[in-house]
């Protein structure tokens, strides 16, 4: 029970959907070369902060990591499918208008409820 509150709670939080228009944003047609790879510099820090990822050790992933090849790409929407943001920017703004809508009239109910009971 407790893990479907938490899967359905991020469709009743703002946040959720403000993070989702500010990814769209970011990453809807990015393409980014990624070519020249990391600094070597860079890799002790990546595993670093992965310390218990024993494969970014690997002679491979290092090499593959500091010359990926010249056909290197990244696509930002590849991250927008990861987290499953198929909404467009547009839309994650009417949805957080809708919401902002939503808690005024709540708000302003429960403000008429209270004032009622105090002046009994």
């Amino acid at each position: 029970m407790l893990t479907l509150f938490t899967a359905l709670h991020r469709y009743i939080s703002a946040l959720y959907y403000a993070f989702e228009g500010a990814s769209v944003v970011e990453f809807q047609n990015l393409s980014l070369s990624c070519a020249n790879g990391l600094p070597a510099e860079a890799l002790p820090l990546i595993t670093g902060a992965f310390p218990n990822t024993s494969i970014l050790r690997s002679s491979a992933v290092q090499k593959q990591l500091t010359d990926p090849g010249a056909d290197c790409i990244f696509e930002g929407s590849s991250v927008l499918e990861y987290f499953s943001f198929y909404r467009t920017a547009g839309q994650t703004v009417g949805i957080l208008l809708g919401y902002l809508a939503c808690m005024h009239v709540v708000t302003f109910v429960v403000m008429l409820v209270v004032a009622r009971k105090e002046r009994r």
